[in-house]
This record gives C-alpha cells, structure tokens and sequence, in this order.
C-alpha cells in the first residue's frame, strides 16, 4: 500500500499545520478495515465514509479539498482490490466541518448502504482513448478480423491473449503469443488476475485496466 507516497507528494504543502492529508487516508483506511465484515467468500467493506475536521483544519485543507476525495476514493479501490474486500454499494466519501471538534482531531464513520443493483464496471482502455467493457462473455484480443478487440500491430499474435470476469473478478491470460502479453512490465505465462490501475501491454499496444 502507497498511502504516505500517495499523499505525501500530491499534498506536501497543503497544510502547513494541524491535520495532513495522509493521517485523514491512514485513518480512513484503519476505520473500513475494523468495519469491514466477513462473507461468505468476500469481507465487506462499508461504502459510506464521512471524515468530520475541525473548523482550522477544514479550511487549512479546503483549496484541495476536491483532490483529497478523489485520491481517497482511488486508494480505497486500491485497497479493497488489494485485501478481497467487496464494497455493497456506490463508494462515498465525504468531508465535513465540525464546529466542535478540536484542532487537529479526525473523526472517520463508516456505513453500509446497499445498492442491489451495484455492480462495479471493469475497463481495457487503450492508449488513443479506445476501450472495451469486460464482462461474464470472453475478451479476445489479436490482429486476427474475428478478435473481439483487433489490434493491427505486427508485434501482436492473430490470436494473442483474453481476457474474462469470473465472479466480480477480471483476469487476462496469453495464448502463447510471440511477443508475450505483460502485466505491469512483467510477462505473464499463465492465467493472472488484474487490479484497478493494472497496466497491460500486448506486443507494443499498451492498455489500462480500470474499476470504475
């Protein structure tokens, strides 16, 4: 986990004093992880987050308010990816003003709102801005016409790789290609599970894979 360099960098000066961004993402991620249920496969993990500042830190923090909570909201994908947790519904994260909390204090409150009808999207996105939807049907990739997504590259196999969800989870597997299929820089041999941000490259065509 990235937490401190995550933050850290994008935030460095954005508060001088009283509470930083990377203690409101540890604490954040400290709070969904003792919330967190166990499953019958998966631990589930509250999707409601409201993270409660001080008046001096709510307004030390509020130009780059915006970036915290998207920046929370990758790192908790990131995060539930990285641990088998299974959200129940939308993410939410929001920050509020408390005119009676101290300076320098956190409060993080984790819910549970659930969304039958919640199903995360997962996304091959292609350099040029091209992309496919991956679902429960195969994903074949290669310069063979047939290919559900042809790439007319000469380093890419006619029948190259696929990729394909199984139970709310994304994998990519090579078809024995010549110039190999990799994973984040490295060549992958077998049938390998891909996270939200995974980067994938086939032949010289570089994709992203994404949760949204």
């Amino acid at each position: 986990m990235r937490i401190e360099n995550l933050f850290e960098s994008t935030f460095a000066k954005a508060s001088r004093r009283g509470v930083e961004p990377v203690e409101i993402a540890k604490r954040v991620i400290r709070e969904v992880d003792q919330n967190t249920m166990s499953g019958a496969k998966y631990a589930l993990a509250p999707n409601v987050i409201e993270v409660s500042l001080a008046p001096a830190d709510y307004t030390n923090l509020d130009p780059v308010m915006k970036s915290i909570k998207a920046e929370l909201l990758v790192l908790l994908k990131e995060h539930a990816a990285g641990s088998e947790m299974r959200f129940v519904g939308p993410l939410s994260v929001d920050i509020l003003l408390d005119q009676e909390q101290k300076f320098g204090s956190i409060i993080v409150e984790c819910g549970f709102h659930e969304d039958s009808d919640y199903q995360e999207k997962m996304v091959l996105r292609f350099e040029g801005g091209s992309s496919v939807v991956l679902s429960d049907a195969m994903v074949s990739v290669g310069r063979m016409p047939g290919s559900t997504v042809v790439i007319e590259d000469p380093k890419v196999s006619r029948s190259h790789a696929e990729l394909f969800v199984s139970d709310q989870r994304a994998f990519v597997r090579d078809l024995g290609s010549t110039n190999g299929t990799f994973v984040n820089g490295v060549r992958i041999k077998d049938v390998v599970e891909l996270r939200d941000g995974d980067q994938i490259v086939f032949g010289r065509t570089q994709g992203i894979f994404e949760v949204q």
